[in-house]
């Protein structure tokens, strides 16, 4: 480890115990040096770190403001991630069973009547179309990013934030029959119900029904 690294370190040890004044500012690069024994340019570079990461953020003739930026940084870096890696389509099936499974049994007992509400305007929005256009489509991605942010967990909710414009490619790709299939197979508001009444086992059996249904569909379209 380097000592711009270990710098970093202790600067970001100093936030997470609160070292910071109460209008959130940490100490001056100067005083950073003399409490951390380290050169101006060492403290420079540190803090430029933090502020990449979404530590921190500098303001203009104020100093070094302390920020809660990191969910975004981490959905940046996903991004940028699934973009330079070419994401394989079986590959975010996988992810999207391995988060939204789970998530749906966390929304069940978690979800705010809130967050119900916008389950709820999403499937009345499938339901309204006659067939899966892009409103439909849109209704679709919109109710998983709801369901995912009603499990309360910020880390889950910057990974399919960051997998979204593949995971609406993804839904384009498999609403390739006619007609409507939530009228017909009722997925997304038999989740909803299972979620309504807290039932978090049905919620996750209902979302792996539902996934499973829509690898299908891929498959029978892209063999």
């Amino acid at each position: 480890m380097t000592l711009v690294d270990e710098t970093q370190e202790k600067i970001r040890d100093m936030i997470l115990s609160g070292d910071y004044s109460k209008k959130g500012y940490l100490l001056s690069e100067g005083e950073i040096c003399e409490k951390l024994s380290v050169s101006r340019a060492t403290t420079r570079e540190a803090v430029k770190s933090l502020e990449v990461r979404g530590f921190v953020k500098r303001i203009q003739g104020k100093g070094i403001k302390i920020v809660n930026n990191s969910s975004n940084v981490l959905t940046r870096s996903m991004v940028d991630m699934f973009s330079i890696n070419d994401v394989d389509d079986m590959d975010l099936f996988e992810v999207r069973e391995i988060i939204e499974i789970p998530c749906a049994r966390k929304a069940a007992k978690r979800a705010t009547p809130k967050d119900i509400s916008k389950m709820q305007a999403c499937v009345e929005t499938m339901e309204r179309c006659s067939i899966m256009d892009g409103e439909y489509a849109t209704a679709d991605n919109s109710f998983h990013q709801h369901l995912v942010n009603s499990a309360r967990n910020p880390v889950l909710t910057s990974i399919i934030t960051a997998y979204n414009m593949f995971l609406m490619s993804l839904i384009k790709i498999t609403l390739k029959d006619d007609g409507n299939s939530e009228l017909l197979m009722h997925y997304h508001r038999n989740i909803l119900n299972a979620i309504f009444q807290h039932n978090e086992d049905e919620a996750a059996r209902l979302m792996r029904v539902h996934l499973e249904a829509s690898r299908a569909n891929y498959l029978k379209y892209n063999k």
